[in-house]
């Protein structure tokens, strides 16, 4: 069975958010009373988001930390901007852009559209 957890409030990705918390809490909960047995849980970032704080949620509660584990975190890379989107720190080498960060979160880079990029 397939169930979507729609949260309301927006972009997960800046903060350990209450409201991932919560959610995750609650599926924990389903799980151990038998109403609902899950396969894997997945959250979809936008491009612009940073990974860090979603994955820290799972280590910052006992609950979610004993039902869950994080398995992989993939970023998805589009080969034909990733180039720009990369060198978008160019003006100060210390910030480093968001699309960097992602693929050095990452544990697995999945290229897309590579059949639009230039080689």
């Amino acid at each position: 069975a397939e169930e979507l957890i729609v949260l309301d409030n927006g972009c997960v990705c800046c903060t350990i958010r209450g409201d991932l918390q919560k959610a995750l809490r609650d599926l924990a909960h389903k799980q151990e009373s038998g109403g609902v047995k899950l396969d894997g849980v997945l959250i979809e970032l936008t491009g612009a988001a940073d990974p860090a704080p979603v994955v820290q949620t799972f280590f910052m509660d006992n609950a979610v930390r004993h039902a869950f584990y994080v398995d992989n975190v993939i970023a998805l890379v589009d080969a034909k901007h990733c180039l720009e989107k990369l060198d978008e720190s160019r003006g100060d080498p210390q910030e480093k852009g968001t699309a960097c960060a992602q693929i050095a979160f990452s544990s697995t880079v999945l290229l897309n559209k590579s059949d639009l990029g230039d080689e």
